[in-house]
């Protein structure tokens, strides 16, 4: 499993101590720490259509590895180490009805876990409630479906994980209080996050790393690491999204390029609203992502964003190319706007408005609201 990065950080933001960075560094590492070895399978007991502690005693935790339809009528728990429901197989319906899904200390092993071969998997949740797992819910099949109804994947290491898996749907999922991310995408495309909300993880809310052509829409992810972070991702669109009190940045595009972010709302994050780059500290600090060994982020637009009160509103670092700001709302920032590329190079701010930074010292000019980058 990839662990979180945790990043750098920057003295002097009023709402980001260094107390406060310590403590959140401190969990997640102490988090980290609790990873003692490899999840063991599920109890080697076969699901029926019914699944209960009773029906499997003495958990209920079993395996899942024909298509079909299958129904909790209880609570389970797993074993120490131990997965509770595996999927191995195409083509199940999976029913968790409201039910809770319990690990054991020390947080190993999966609540449900999707394998590869598990395709066409749909996992009706009903609000249901997994917890004291490694990772919540992990899912690495193609053409799955977790529908939350507003359930809640909380106090895991990761809440949800989802790894080299295409054309997947999470929606209405609580990924909150994590001691790593609330969801982890790594290496998919088609990825589609809806409805639901990434708060108060000791890592980042939600992280898309080597990810292209997916969706985060109607989303929180607040008072996290960061609230959400792209690395090497292309091509993803992030919309009507609210990332608010993250220690670091609201929304952080990492070595990452042609990414749509439309109508969202970043405020009072501890560093940037929006940062563009590849800086350790979160915010433009005059290095380039090639510095890092890192490609450029170029080619994203940011669209009628609302951010206020964090300590840079949209941040462009060195290096990073024709990228578009247009027509956001930036108040209360210091500064509100800021492209550490000489003139501004070839990103383009338009239209921008509401500012109290906008003094030209780097001559980016904003077109239609006379107000400037600084």
């Amino acid at each position: 499993m990839k662990k979180p990065i945790l990043r750098g950080t920057q003295s002097g933001c009023p709402w980001l101590t260094a107390a406060n960075v310590q403590l959140r560094v401190a969990a997640a590492l102490l988090a980290v720490a609790w990873v003692i070895g490899a999840a063991v399978p599920a109890d080697a007991v076969t699901c029926g259509p019914l699944i209960s502690a009773i029906i499997n005693p003495p958990g209920g935790c079993c395996t899942i590895s024909a298509a079909g339809t299958y129904h909790l009528t209880g609570s389970l728990t797993a074993p120490s180490g131990a997965d509770c429901i595996d999927i191995t197989a195409s083509g199940v319906f999976l029913d968790t009805d409201g039910f809770t899904i319990t690990g054991t200390f020390p947080f190993t092993g999966v609540g449900i876990n999707v394998f590869a071969a598990a395709s066409k998997t749909v996992i009706d949740m009903g609000g249901s409630t997994v917890h004291f797992f490694d990772i919540g819910i992990q899912n690495a099949a193609p053409l799955v479906q977790a529908d939350g109804d507003g359930a809640s994947v909380t106090g895991n290491h990761v809440g949800v994980a989802n790894t080299t898996a295409n054309n997947v749907v999470f929606n209405s999922i609580h990924a909150d209080f994590n001691f790593q991310q609330g969801f982890l995408i790594t290496s998919s495309q088609g990825v589609r996050i809806h409805a639901s909300t990434a708060d108060s993880n000791t890592a980042d809310g939600i992280d898309l790393n080597s990810t292209s052509g997916s969706f985060i829409v109607d989303t929180t992810a607040d008072s996290n690491l960061s609230g959400i972070v792209l690395a090497r991702s292309n091509s993803n669109v992030i919309d009507d999204v609210t990332v608010n009190s993250n220690s670091i940045d609201g929304l952080w595009l990492k070595a990452s390029s042609r990414n749509s972010v439309d109508g969202s709302g970043n405020s009072f994050n501890g560093f940037a609203g929006i940062y563009i780059g590849c800086s350790l500290t979160g915010v433009p600090a005059g290095v380039t992502c090639s510095s890092f060994g890192l490609p450029a982020s170029n080619g994203n637009s940011i669209v009628d964003e609302g951010t206020f009160f964090n300590a840079v509103g949209i941040g462009i670092d060195l290096g990073n190319r024709t990228n578009d700001i247009v027509d956001n709302f930036v108040f209360g920032n210091s500064p509100d706007l800021k492209d550490g590329n000489v003139g501004c190079g070839t990103n383009s701010w338009v239209a921008n408005a509401g500012f109290t930074s906008a003094a030209p010292t780097s001559g980016c000019i904003n077109a239609s609201s006379g107000g400037f980058a600084e």
